[in-house]
């Protein structure tokens, strides 16, 4: 309300001051004709009362000293002086002398004489059969003394005889002819000519005009002020209506607003609830799964364990057995390098033997060449027959022993070569054994994250949804406070701070003149917001700090 005082009021348009001169126009015009009237009372009191007894007056004292007067010099003949005595009125009324030398009040055969010379209007309408109607007195020899006829008012408009009677010769008559006052529309326009001219009732007529314009203007200005005043109140009330329409309407786009949220948050609740509880269901069918693989795992594992440790003592027995077979074919070894040794030996004696038998047998040929009979040579070919066979015998030994030899080394061989690929092997068994235990292991520490992983996406969708069951009561309260945000308090900054932290906000921050409040909740939502710490917050600014603080206007109001 205050913020719309301080606004600028607002321009005068030509149409209101068309509007405001033509009212000017129509009290103006009201004050003219009101003076008019008044004038035409004026007028009337002063022509037909004021004049009427001032010139009653006139008539009643020329009465007592008039025809004295006329008469003396009448009869002396001083026609100057009675022309002047005549004109001593300055022609406002009438004063005639006839010839009439009767006493009655009709007299057809009088002359006028003399008269008061005049332009006024009176002496357009003055004849010898109207002078009858006017009042008169006798002029007489000698002249008269006593007052025959009086007024006995001054309003009086005919004299009435004083009972007192003149003794003389009656030589004329003088009459009293009243003037005749102009027209209202005459002396009005006469007066319009020349409002400032101070004379008759021109002047009662400028003052009644000036007392009815300054009575107009006045009027106007009055009206002119309460209509200013009511274009004030109409245009600060359409501003408030504007801005209330503006409230309403920001009030309902956000009460359309709160409500599709309130819609979106109960199907998302809905959602969430279904999708929790489908969520709950997996989990657990998830966690029966695991349980039951877990178990699975730790019963494979265990069986695992057994047969590693059944498999580790096989592979035990079978290294010591290996052992010992290499054991048995190293010494095979030692044996067959001792034969081959011996072989080697037994081929060297039989190559030595081979060489002497070759060596005896080309003596014995040098022999025989020497020999001179039969007998020795034969004996001596004997001999070299026994000699050859010996040496094809050790010969056919020496090929057997190598065959033998290399026999026994090939054996050897290949048997070294089982041995070495049942080793690989029962190393291999057992590194997939130590590899599958350990798959196994980290297997079940996964499957304990995810079970972990698994309870805590449940307690955070729990939150979730008691968040959301929160925001919407408060929402609700919201939308269904009793108090409308546009009937706030204008309050400072500070005051609105202390309201605020007795609802449990505690200050953040500080930017500049902006202080940042915020508020922890049981159900770990935060409410936050920024208060200017201005001297006066508006209804719409305050409403927007309790709006983004969640705060009911009943919550502040009571703990402001």
């Amino acid at each position: 309300m205050k913020h719309i005082m301080k606004q600028k009021l607002p321009r005068i348009n030509p149409t209101t001051l068309i509007k405001s001169l033509g009212r000017f126009t129509l009290l103006a015009t009201f004050a003219f004709g009101l003076g008019t009237l008044r004038n035409w009372e004026h007028y009337n009191n002063y022509w037909h009362g004021t004049i009427f007894r001032v010139q009653t007056v006139d008539f009643n004292m020329l009465s007592h000293t008039l025809p004295v007067k006329l008469s003396y010099t009448l009869l002396q003949g001083n026609i100057g002086e009675l022309q002047r005595t005549l004109d001593s009125n300055y022609g406002l009324f009438g004063l005639i002398v006839t010839d009439c030398q009767i006493s009655t009040k009709d007299c057809l055969s009088e002359q006028i004489l003399y008269q008061s010379k005049s332009s006024q209007k009176w002496t357009k309408e003055i004849s010898l059969a109207t002078l009858s109607n006017h009042p008169y007195d006798l002029l007489q020899n000698p002249p008269p003394l006593q007052t025959e006829r009086q007024y006995a008012k001054p309003d009086d408009s005919k004299p009435i005889p004083t009972g007192k009677v003149n003794s003389g010769e009656i030589i004329g008559r003088v009459y009293y002819v009243r003037g005749v006052p102009p027209t209202f529309i005459e002396d009005y326009n006469n007066w319009i000519k020349n409002p400032f001219k101070r004379t008759g009732s021109r002047t009662l007529y400028t003052s009644t005009f000036a007392l009815f314009f300054v009575s107009g203007l006045s009027a106007w200005i009055i009206i002119e002020v309460v209509l200013s005043a009511k274009r004030n109140e109409q245009h600060l009330a359409q501003q408030q209506g504007e801005q209330l329409q503006r409230e309403i309407q920001l009030i309902k786009l956000q009460l359309e607003e709160k409500n599709q949220q309130t819609i979106k948050l109960i199907d998302q609740r809905e959602r969430g609830l279904a999708e929790l509880e489908s969520y709950r269901q997996e989990q657990e069918q998830n966690k029966g799964e695991l349980e039951n693989e877990i178990a699975s795992y730790e019963s494979e594992l265990a069986l695992k364990e057994q047969q590693q440790q059944e498999t580790a003592q096989t592979l035990e027995d079978d290294l010591q057995l290996l052992w010992q077979e290499w054991q048995e074919t190293s010494q095979r070894e030692s044996e067959a390098k001792q034969r081959s040794e011996a072989l080697y030996q037994t081929i060297v004696d039989l190559k030595r033997d081979r060489d002497l038998i070759q060596q005896q047998s080309r003596q014995l040929e040098q022999q025989l060449e020497t020999i001179p009979n039969i007998n020795e040579l034969k004996a001596a070919l004997d001999i070299n027959n026994e000699l050859n066979a010996a040496l094809e015998g050790a010969r056919t030994e020496l090929d057997r022993t190598k065959e033998q030899s290399r026999d026994w080394e090939k054996f050897y061989v290949e048997e070294i070569d089982r041995l070495e690929k049942e080793k690989v092997q029962l190393n291999s068994k057992l590194y997939s054994s130590k590899s599958k235990t350990q798959f196994l292991e980290d297997r079940k520490r996964q499957l304990e994250s995810d079970l972990c992983a698994a309870k805590y996406q449940t307690q955070t969708l729990e939150n979730t949804i008691e968040s959301l069951n929160v925001r919407l009561q408060n929402q609700s309260q919201n939308s269904h406070s009793a108090i409308p945000w546009s009937q706030l308090p204008s309050i400072s900054g500070r005051e609105a701070m202390g309201s605020l932290e007795r609802l449990g906000f505690r200050r953040d921050r500080q930017n500049g003149s902006h202080v940042v409040l915020e508020r922890v909740r049981v159900v770990k939502q935060i409410d936050s917001c920024t208060v200017p710490l201005h001297d006066e917050l508006d209804s719409g600014t305050l409403a927007g700090i309790l709006r983004q603080a969640n705060v009911t206007p009943e919550d502040f109001l009571d703990n402001l």
